[in-house]
């Protein structure tokens, strides 16, 4: 029903089986998990569906003739990187080169601007570059993160304490919503811009036109950098970064409550009376 909403408005949805990703003799080792596997090893079966289901999802885009692939999870935003007071702060490029100055440059919320839109603009503006490894070349400045094919966008993490709460907490969503509906607008705490304690790893935005299907492979090394050859494993500078992954934990409830298969790394439904 969920899905459907989306589909009459024009967005295209698949949903892949396990069956599309993984080879038949795979689905019996990595395939989904029964009463059986212990959570640890069902931890590390999720892990390697995952990344056989990136590559793949790679790859058919690039066969489809696609260009830019962004990949998050379903609990994450793709969104500006609005320059903020608790900013990390950035060294002068020298020469009075302001190292943020396409960040001054971003639209406010209330355009009809795309982050396609910013980011293609963006890229008018830098030198062409061959497809070495971002990894390999000088990752201090905002030009040199745009211009390979794997972009790293850094993450904050926005935890469960209820925003309307807050004595200074003013009401952003539209009459007739109420912030409440909202996870993105119910919860605002977030840990510190910049911090890889609770942020951790980044995610990343795929031109699939400037790999290879053998750049690409059949398993990613994990969703944070999915192509070796190209992708930085760390968090680029954040005051960097034309962009910023927002990931929400949702309620308390909400969180404890996932029985997926990191079960091992969480407290789920069972202990949740007990605490």
């Amino acid at each position: 029903e969920i899905l459907s909403r989306w589909r009459s408005m024009g967005m295209d949805i698949e949903i892949w089986d396990q069956s599309v990703y993984l080879a038949t003799v795979h689905l019996r080792t990595h395939g989904k998990c029964d009463a059986t596997i212990s959570a640890k090893k069902c931890h590390w079966k999720h892990r390697t569906r995952q990344t056989r289901f990136i590559s793949r999802c790679l790859l058919e885009y690039k066969k489809r003739g696609g260009k830019w692939v962004l990949l998050t999870d379903v609990d994450e935003y793709l969104v500006f990187n609005q320059i903020h007071d608790d900013d990390p702060a950035v060294k002068n490029g020298g020469n009075g080169v302001d190292p943020i100055a396409p960040r001054r440059r971003l639209p406010s919320l209330q355009r009809d601007i795309t982050i396609l839109d910013v980011l293609e603009k963006e890229l008018r503006q830098i030198p062409k570059h061959d497809n070495l490894p971002t990894k390999l070349k000088d990752s201090s400045s905002m030009s040199s993160l745009l211009s390979g094919p794997c972009i790293p966008i850094p993450r904050i993490l926005f935890g469960s304490r209820e925003s309307t709460l807050d004595s200074s907490w003013t009401p952003m969503a539209p009459h007739p919503f109420n912030d409440e509906d909202f996870v993105t607008l119910r919860y605002r705490w977030h840990t510190e811009r910049g911090a890889f304690n609770g942020n951790k790893y980044p995610k990343t935005l795929i031109d699939v036109t400037r790999v290879s299907e053998e750049d690409i492979g059949i398993k990613a090394p994990s969703i944070h950098n999915p192509i070796e050859k190209y992708c930085i494993p760390d968090p680029p500078h954040y005051s960097l970064s034309l962009f910023r992954v927002n990931h929400y934990l949702d309620s308390a409830e909400a969180f404890y409550y996932r029985t997926d298969a990191r079960i091992d790394m969480r407290e789920c439904e069972e202990v949740m009376p007990q605490k």
